[in-house]
């Protein structure tokens, strides 16, 4: 059993991690990334769909919209979709 039956959780976004190996090619970096590795069909992947931090009933509208905005730009990077970056908060993401 992978990791002598011991519940082990990586938290991440995969599509971002990879592992730091100096002087070695993309190639062989992504293939030693966890999503490659002979344990992976073990692994059981769970996903957070929600923000709980939006759920608290004390933000002010400002935070909340700086909340969301923050986690919409998250997804964005994660999804590869972001074209430009906006340092100004409130504002849509390209």
């Amino acid at each position: 059993m992978p990791f002598g039956g011991k519940l082990i959780v990586f938290g991440g976004d995969f599509r971002q991690i990879l592992p730091i190996i100096t002087k070695e090619s993309r190639a062989y970096i992504v293939a030693t990334s966890l999503s490659r590795s002979h344990f992976w069909p073990d692994c059981h992947v769970m996903h957070l769909r929600i923000n709980m931090r939006l759920r608290d009933p004390s933000l002010s509208n400002h935070q909340y919209e700086r909340l969301r905005y923050f986690g919409d730009w998250l997804l964005n990077i994660g999804n590869g979709s972001l074209h430009g970056i906006s340092l100004q908060f409130g504002s849509k993401p390209n």
